[in-house]
C-alpha cells in the first residue's frame, strides 16, 4: 500500500499532476485514440517535479499469515518456508522504511535515500543505509554507504535493469509503467475496453486495456465523475504467451484519493493524489480471493512541479574512495579515486597503454562480485555538447578503438615485413 500526502506550502505557487480535465458523464463513446491523447496532454503538463517523500512499509495483516504459508507451500512443495519472504513483521517494515528527496526533469530523475527515524532504532543491514540513484537520460550512477566502505555502479538503462523495473516515485504512480506513458500504453493497446463500474458510492468508468510489449500484463483504471483515476489494477497472466488461455492474476492494485487543486506558475489549475495506496498480491491456487501480503505508504510533502532544476543535478557525483562497478563499458570494479566520469576516463586511459604493451591484456579481472540487491521489494536526453560526460567517454571509447586498431595495424604491417626479409 503507498500512501502520498501533500504538504502545501502557500508562500508559493505549487504545481501538481492531474490526470484529465474533461467530463466523462458520457465517457462510454469516449475512443482508445482520445482517451491516449487526453493523457498525453496531462502527462506534459509536469516538465519537472521536486518533492520529499517518506515511504513506510506496513506490516503483514497476521490474520493474513496462515493464508499466506499455505499459498506458498502449496506452490513451493519443496520449500515450504519460503512463505517468510511474503511475510513482513513489525521490525522488517520499520528497518525497511525510508525517507526520500526526489527530482525529476523530462526523462532525467534523481532520488536520494535515507533511512527514516524509525528505521534507525534497529541494528541490522538496511538500518542506516543511505543510498542515491541518479538517470541523466542516457547513463545510471548510484552508490550506497555501508558501515565499511562505499559501493555504487554506472551504466546503462540496460545494464541497470532500469527500464525492466517500475518505480514507485510519484510521477510513476500516475502516469507510467516500467518508463512508458500510459498515454501510450493504451494508444497501443491491443485490446481496450470502456464500462461502467461503482464502488457503492458513486459510478465510475473503468478502462480495461493489455500493455503492447509486455503481453503478459494488463490494467483495469478506474475512474470518477471529474476523470481523476480512483483505482488502478495490475493483473499478470501466468503464461507470457498472448495466445494461452491462462489466467491473469491480480498483482498490485493502487488507490488514489483526497485529489487537491494545484495552481501551476503558469496560472494552470492541475489535480493531484494527495493519498494513493498500494497493494501487492499473491494468487490463491485453490481459487480463492488474492491474498494481499504486503502493502507501502508514502508521504509526499512540499511538493512542487515546473521549477527550475539544471541538468548537472542528475548526473551523480561519486565520493572520493568509493568503490564503483562499470557496466558501461565492462571494466568491473573501478580502484574508488575521482568522482563522475573521471575514474572512468583513467580506467579506460590505463587500459589502452596496457593493450599497447601487452596485447595479451583485454581488461582487468574483476576483483569482487556485482554490488548488492535489496532483498525484499520497492525523454529528454543529454545535450550533444563536447562538455558532456557522455561525449567524453564516447570520444574516449572511439580514441581506444582507434589506437589498438592502429597498433595492430602496425603489428600486422611488422609481420608482414619480417616475413618478407626472412624470404
Amino acid at each position: 500500500m503507498i500512501v502520498m500526502r501533500v504538504g502545501v506550502d502557500k508562500t508559493r505557487s505549487v504545481l501538481g499532476l492531474t490526470l484529465i480535465l474533461y467530463s466523462i458523464n458520457a465517457h462510454s463513446q469516449y475512443t482508445q485514440q482520445e482517451i491516449a491523447s487526453k493523457l498525453a496532454s496531462d502527462e506534459a503538463l509536469a516538465v519537472t517535479a521536486h518533492a520529499t517523500v517518506e515511504y513506510r512499509v506496513i506490516p503483514t495483516a497476521a490474520e493474513v499469515i496462515p493464508k499466506i504459508q499455505r499459498i506458498i507451500r502449496e506452490l513451493h512443495p519443496d520449500s515450504p518456508d519460503q512463505w517468510n519472504a511474503f511475510v513482513y513483521n513489525e521490525q522488517d517494515a520499520l528497518v525497511r522504511s525510508r525517507d526520500i528527496e526526489w527530482w525529476r526533469k523530462g526523462d532525467r530523475e534523481r532520488v536520494d535515500v535515507f533511512a527514516s527515524d524509525v528505521s534507525k532504532s534497529f541494528e541490522g543491514p538496511h538500518a542506516d543505509k543511505m543510498s542515491y540513484e541518479a538517470f541523466d537520460g542516457s547513463i545510471v550512477r548510484t552508490y550506497a554507504k555501508y558501515p565499511d566502505e562505499v559501493r555504487g555502479a554506472i551504466g546503462s538503462m540496460e545494464s541497470t535493469d532500469r527500464n525492466q523495473v517500475n518505480r514507485n516515485l510519484p510521477f510513476s504512480f500516475l502516469h507510467e509503467y516500467v518508463m512508458t506513458p500510459f498515454s501510450d500504453i493504451i494508444r497501443d493497446s491491443p485490446n481496450f475496453a470502456v464500462t461502467r463500474a461503482s464502488d457503492k458510492v458513486k459510478e465510475l468508468v473503468e478502462v480495461s486495456f493489455s500493455h503492447p510489449a509486455f503481453t503478459a500484463h494488463s490494467f483495469v483504471a478506474r475512474f470518477d465523475e471529474d476523470t481523476r483515476l480512483v483505482e488502478r489494477d495490475l493483473y499478470i497472466r501466468t503464461s507470457a504467451d498472448p495466445d494461452s488461455d491462462s489466467e491473469q492474476r491480480l498483482y498490485t492494485r493502487t488507490n488514489f484519493a483526497d485529489y487537491e487543486l494545484f495552481t501551476a506558475q503558469d496560472g494552470s489549475l492541475i489535480w493531484f493524489p494527495t493519498l494513493v495506496e498500494e497493494h501487492f498480491f499473491l494468487d490463491d491456487p485453490t481459487g480463492g480471493d488474492p491474498v494481499e501480503y504486503h502493502s507501502v505508504r508514502a508521504h509526499v510533502y512540499d511538493i512542487e512541479f515546473n521549477a527550475e532544476i539544471e541538468n548537472d543535478w542528475f548526473v551523480l557525483e561519486f565520493p572520493k574512495g568509493a568503490r564503483i562497478y562499470d557496466k558501461l563499458t565492462g571494466l568491473g570494479w573501478l580502484s574508488g579515486e575521482g568522482s563522475t566520469l573521471d575514474q572512468l576516463e583513467n580506467d579506460l586511459s590505463s587500459v589502452i597503454h596496457a593493450t599497447l604493451e601487452d596485447p595479451s591484456v583485454i581488461r582487468p579481472t574483476l576483483s569482487d562480485g556485482l554490488p548488492e540487491a535489496s532483498e525484499k521489494a520497492t525523454s529528454n536526453g543529454p545535450a550533444n555538447d563536447w562538455t558532456s560526460p557522455q561525449f567524453r567517454l564516447m570520444m574516449i571509447v572511439l580514441s581506444a578503438m582507434g589506437i589498438l586498431a592502429f597498433a595492430g595495424f602496425i603489428a600486422l604491417r611488422y609481420g608482414r615485413s619480417a616475413s618478407a626479409k626472412q624470404g
